[in-house]
């Protein structure tokens, strides 16, 4: 790992804020907070990028929420013999949240252990086996009814967060939370093409940062994810962000679930 991205997650080791949403003391978070649960840093021998966890339906059939971290493509595809880091949030004996950090190895098979949109950059992994191995949980506010966006117009206020480089965290480890207007027509429709333009400043760091919306009183709404600023190079920040919507993010989950009820009925996936 790089000195910059280690760096990054020290940083990020300082005492937190309030206790997660499980075994939560205090009080009642807003939707924003709800997000800032749901999203966590991401880093890889290449730098810093975000992502969010979404609980669905355990194929297992246990009842229980599976995880599954949702984030850039592009961030997935670097990784190389890996390992992948996730900096975990869980509470410390005073119920403030503390800092863990449990890696990703890449399988020796050299098999991607993350599924890919075939035209969107955004991937998908079940990051619970590694968790579970390490005595950790991925806490997350977001299920599968969280996805929304088709009622997204162009001008509407949309809120973001990431991972910026140039301030990666705050205390506790929580993302840092920009809003914008979405500033590209249409807009989550199928002739947009899955993507939008967001106005607001963007960094490296940011890729797979949910882009979300609060119409549900206390239930956020996830629209979108960024995956690109659009700038003139790679050390200015920008005015614009690109996100794919929503429908980009449920056609992966469903991409990996299909692979994974293949797995559990034995047929080997086709070759990339």
């Amino acid at each position: 790992m790089n000195r910059t991205t280690l760096l990054c997650l020290l940083a990020l080791g300082i005492a937190g804020c309030a206790s997660p949403p499980l075994g939560i003391r205090a009080g009642r978070p807003n939707a924003t907070e709800k997000m800032m649960w749901s999203t966590y840093l991401i880093a890889t021998k290449k730098g810093l990028a975000t992502g969010f966890v979404i609980g669905r339906k355990s194929l297992a059939g246990s009842g229980r929420a599976a995880p599954v971290m949702i984030t850039a493509g592009h961030l997935l595809d670097s990784i190389g013999s890996g390992p992948l880091i996730i900096a975990v949030r869980e509470p410390g004996k005073s119920g403030d949240a503390q800092l863990a950090l449990v890696g990703v190895q890449a399988p020796r098979s050299g098999k991607p252990f993350y599924v890919r949109h075939p035209r969107e950059d955004i991937g998908a992994f079940a990051p619970g086996v590694s968790a579970a191995a390490a005595g950790r949980v991925l806490p997350t506010f977001l299920g599968e009814n969280s996805l929304g966006g088709r009622g997204l117009h162009a001008g509407d206020d949309v809120s973001f967060l990431g991972f910026p480089d140039l301030l990666p965290g705050t205390s506790g480890g929580f993302p840092v939370l920009r809003s914008g207007k979405v500033a590209s027509y249409p807009a989550a429709q199928p002739h947009a093409k899955g993507t939008f333009l967001i106005n607001a400043d963007v960094y490296p760091g940011d890729s797979g940062g949910p882009v979300f919306v609060c119409r549900r009183g206390e239930s956020p709404e996830l629209v979108g994810m960024v995956i690109e600023r659009v700038g003139r190079n790679a050390n200015s920040f920008s005015h614009f962000a690109i996100a794919v919507d929503a429908t980009s993010i449920r056609e992966t989950l469903e991409l990996l679930a299909d692979r994974e009820h293949q797995a559990a009925a034995g047929v080997k996936p086709p070759r990339r």
